[in-house]
């Protein structure tokens, strides 16, 4: 490898540049694609969002569209480097001291991550599931149309159920209730409601623009609802000119197979990884 460089932030301004370098219709793409994009419209939001940081190599970004998102205790990674130089000289620059949490690695992509831990006598985080990511055309999703059962209605999650999603998310963790409020708030949600108006089943859209939360409560299950939830989502992000991108577990097989009756392709595996122990966030004062 060569000689590393400097991480450098990419300017706000350039945002919209860098996530033009993904556009295509290649399934690899689309999540760093959709990931700027998010931040672009999170920058809006909050023009003072703290701890965030889109850094790449030298600022070479144009040349190779290598970057790091370092969204507080998040990371997401990404090259169109073939060589995975750019890449790899990136990840050294890391303080691999913090406690990251690191989603949708590809698979060359993690093989370059293993090199820098192993250089660095850093052990590979045991905690990594590997996941499918597909997607679903936009042009197939506008046109899904959606109607609630009997008894139940269609809707926007709000603030205050952030807690009740974040005790029944099986990935919950220190931190994970703030990174929940600001998908809920900042992104499009779907909520199915009873006629009590409480929420019974519902899905997000993370920080790099993939569904994810897919969730019905327990004894509500069995009844299509996940479906009906689902459909809505991704009619939403179709009229924001969006196509539905989600990453299922390998073995979750019946949350894959409903994925797949609606028409979502792709046979792309990526990673999520915890580096050390996430709980230490408490001890940065990030929240």
């Amino acid at each position: 490898m060569c000689p590393i460089g400097k991480l450098v932030p990419i300017s706000r301004a350039d945002w919209p540049k860098l996530r033009d370098l993904f556009k295509g219709n290649d399934l690899a793409n689309e999540t760093p694609l959709n990931a700027i994009q998010n931040y672009i419209e999170w920058a809006q939001i909050d023009p003072k969002i703290r701890h965030l940081e889109i850094l790449s190599l030298d600022d070479r970004w144009r040349e190779n569209g290598t970057f790091i998102i370092s969204d507080r205790h998040e990371l997401f990674f990404f090259t169109l480097d073939p060589t995975l130089e750019s890449l790899y000289q990136a990840l050294e620059l890391i303080d691999w001291d913090f406690p990251y949490r690191i989603f949708a690695i590809l698979d060359q992509h993690q093989a370059v991550l293993r090199q820098i831990f192993s250089k660095l006598n850093i052990p590979y985080p045991k905690t990594t599931v590997a996941c499918n990511l597909s997607r679903l055309p936009k042009e197939i999703g506008i046109r899904f149309e959606v109607t609630p059962p009997p008894g139940f209605r269609l809707g926007t999650l709000k603030s205050h159920h952030v807690q009740t999603i974040n005790e029944t998310w099986p990935f919950r963790s220190g931190g994970s209730e703030y990174a929940l409020t600001r998908c809920l708030l900042w992104n499009t949600n779907v909520g199915l409601f009873n006629d009590q108006d409480e929420p019974v089943a519902w899905c997000l859209l993370n920080n790099l623009g993939i569904i994810c939360v897919l969730y019905t409560v327990e004894r509500y299950r069995r009844r299509g609802l996940a479906e009906v939830v689902l459909r809505s989502m991704v009619n939403k992000l179709a009229q924001r000119g969006m196509n539905a991108v989600t990453s299922v577990l390998l073995e979750n097989v019946p949350s894959r197979a409903l994925f797949e009756k609606l028409g979502f392709e792709g046979d792309l595996t990526v990673h999520d990884s915890c580096h050390q122990v996430v709980d230490r966030l408490v001890e940065w004062n990030f929240f």
